[in-house]
């Protein structure tokens, strides 16, 4: 490639002066983008996350139009989802079992055919494609056929995560999934990473550094403080911690957010603080497993509220003292954004993946799995003077993921892309 690139790392494209000579350069008709996405809107609409399509997939309202396509649906045709999104679903007729999955893989290329249609019948300018599977292999085959350059978006760190798991994205097969995985990271036109660490994932996979643009992920914080609603979210859990010292975690229940060692830690720290409270924001499904513990070693002050609207997130972060999460692995931590937001210290593992978010000078940090250490922390982040320190640095991590910066290093990414886009640099 012979592109003379200006963004690779966080940063990069942040001046005024930067983003005026990208537009200057750039054509100003309305641009269209093609996304491919990693599941149905389905999955996306029950955690009430539409609007996270736009924020992402469209900063500065840069799309004039945005193809949503599903790789695997219940849904026939095409819908409307706001002005600017269409959403095109690949109808699958079986659902469940092993002929669901097995017919889910199939029309994966059913999914590949309907989106060379919709690039060529809307003139769409770029593709997005979420995770290397589904949304990048998809996005990767369209790129092929079309012409068009395609992006792959990384989330996670996938080999840790499908180690941790033991769940393999490609039926079941390492060998299949890192394949597939080495493919699409490799020969997509461009990627996008959350992280420097994720960067450096993505080059080890076979992308050029070139080609990486890494895009974090951003909140606006005092529209997320302003959600905390009046609800007496109390009543989710059936008992009013109130005046006591809360501990929230806020995340799937699953074993790459390890809430066991949280659940062990938490008693720990409750021996020398009787006063402690465990809020459990979210749902999973090692949840029985957390309530048989708790029901069993007679744990009390644990409260699970399964699933909740992101203003009861909110309004539980804004209740809490501390915020804890003894992730074994994140693509960046969307989270911790959150709790820095509300203004909580932040206890959490010592990992590679977040430090762009948490590292040792705002958040106290332990090993994976450390259940000594983790009560450490918790009962450390509760003196006064530690939290206001821990608070006060937080505040440089949120100034370096607002959204406004960010949604300009992203609208610049799409820019630019657009702007040196040619049939040879679709590999």
């Amino acid at each position: 490639m012979t592109r003379s690139h200006r963004s690779d790392s966080l940063g990069s494209l942040e001046t005024k002066e930067d983003l005026t000579w990208l537009r200057e350069r750039t054509y100003h008709s309305p641009m269209k983008l093609l996304l491919a996405a990693s599941a149905p809107v389905a999955a996306i609409e029950e955690k009430g996350n539409v609007d996270s399509i736009r924020k992402i997939h469209n900063p500065n309202a840069m799309f004039e139009e945005i193809h949503l396509l599903e790789p695997y649906s219940t849904s026939r045709g095409v819908d409307q989802l706001g002005e600017d999104i269409i959403v095109h679903h690949t109808y699958v007729p079986v659902e469940r079992g092993v002929a669901g999955k097995l017919l889910r893989n199939l029309f994966i290329f059913v999914a590949v055919l309907r989106g060379v249609r919709i690039v060529r019948k809307h003139d769409v300018d770029v593709i997005r494609g979420q995770k290397p599977f589904i949304g990048g292999f998809v996005g990767l085959w369209v790129q092929w056929l079309t012409g068009t350059p395609s992006i792959v978006s990384l989330h996670n760190d996938y080999d840790r995560r499908q180690q941790v798991t033991g769940n393999y994205d490609i039926l079941g097969s390492r060998l299949l999934s890192e394949f597939v995985e080495r493919l699409v990271i490799g020969r997509s036109a461009y990627v996008f990473v959350l992280t420097s660490f994720l960067r450096e994932y993505a080059i080890r996979h076979g992308a050029e550094q070139e080609d990486i643009f890494v895009l974090p992920n951003h909140i606006d914080p005092e529209s997320f403080k302003s959600s905390a609603t009046e609800v007496d979210w109390t009543e989710i859990v059936r008992d009013d911690p109130g005046g006591q010292d809360i501990v929230v975690f806020v995340g799937r229940l699953e074993m790459q957010k390890d809430p066991m060692t949280l659940l062990r830690g938490f008693e720990l720290a409750k021996e020398e603080n009787p006063d402690l409270h465990l809020v459990f924001v979210g749902d999973g499904r090692l949840r029985s497993d957390i309530e048989e513990y708790i029901e069993r070693n007679e744990v009390d002050d644990v409260h699970i509220t399964g699933f909740v609207a992101r203003s009861t997130v909110a309004s539980i972060l804004d209740a809490g003292d501390v915020f804890a999460l003894p992730t074994l692995l994140e693509g960046l931590g969307f989270v911790f954004i959150e709790a820095h937001a509300m203004d909580l210290p932040i206890v959490t593992t010592d990992i590679p993946h977040t430090k762009i978010v948490v590292h040792e000078d705002n958040s106290l940090q332990f090993d994976p799995g450390d259940a000594e250490g983790l009560a450490d922390a918790i009962l450390e982040a509760l003196d006064e003077s530690t939290r206001e320190e821990l608070v006060r640095r937080g505040k440089g991590a949120l100034d370096r993921l607002s959204t406004d910066k960010q949604h300009d290093q992203v609208e610049a990414a799409f820019r630019e892309i657009v702007d040196h886009k040619a049939p040879s640099d679709c590999r």
